[in-house]
């Protein structure tokens, strides 16, 4: 008599009681088969100047200093300047239960008289086999559009943030959930 309990690794046959033997065969998520969930943030702001007319912003900008202050380097692990006006920046590390993930972002920064355009060109996390495997599974994006003009009311810079991420959901338990478990806190 088989026990029954009897449990097979390839292709899954599992004996339940007195019922036979139910297979199941192991089925890896395709990426079209899994679910995505996409998270998004946008911000618009309007932010009045002091006026500093022998020291234009745009000419503040095209400055390390403030390279530096546009891209918020106080706040990174490290900052490298890879050429052609682009930087890879390098967060500080995050810790989720056993695991350390270090976000790494390469951005370009495009700058005229007129405005100022940060984008990211690639976001991957570094860290152990497991936490890199991830960077397959997600994409993201950002843009910060900096505009600024002289009128009236004095020197304004206008900012426009956008940012986006994709995720695919394709372990359990997770990907039994519907996406709007993920979507809608995400997009809070």
């Amino acid at each position: 008599m088989v026990d029954p309990c009897h449990f097979c690794l390839e292709g899954f046959q599992l004996q339940v009681g007195g019922f036979g033997i139910i297979s199941m065969h192991r089925v890896e998520m395709s990426e079209s088969a899994a679910k995505t969930a996409n998270l998004s943030a946008s911000r618009k702001q309007v932010i009045q100047l002091p006026n500093y007319e022998q020291y234009p912003i745009s000419q503040f900008l095209s400055h390390p200093s403030g390279i530096q202050a546009i891209l918020n380097t106080r706040a990174l692990q490290s900052f490298q300047f890879l050429g052609a006006n682009t930087y890879r920046c390098t967060l500080p590390k995050i810790q989720f239960l056993n695991f350390e993930a270090t976000p790494v972002m390469d951005l370009r920064m495009t700058l005229t008289d007129t405005d100022c355009k940060v984008e990211m060109l690639s976001c991957k996390f570094k860290g152990s086999k497991i936490v890199e495997r991830q960077n397959n599974h997600f994409s993201a994006f950002m843009t910060n559009h900096m505009r600024w003009d002289t009128n009236d009311s004095g020197n304004t810079v206008e900012v426009d943030v956008k940012l986006g991420v994709t995720l695919e959901i394709f372990t359990q338990p997770f990907a039994l959930l519907p996406l709007s478990a993920v979507e809608v806190p995400g997009n809070a």
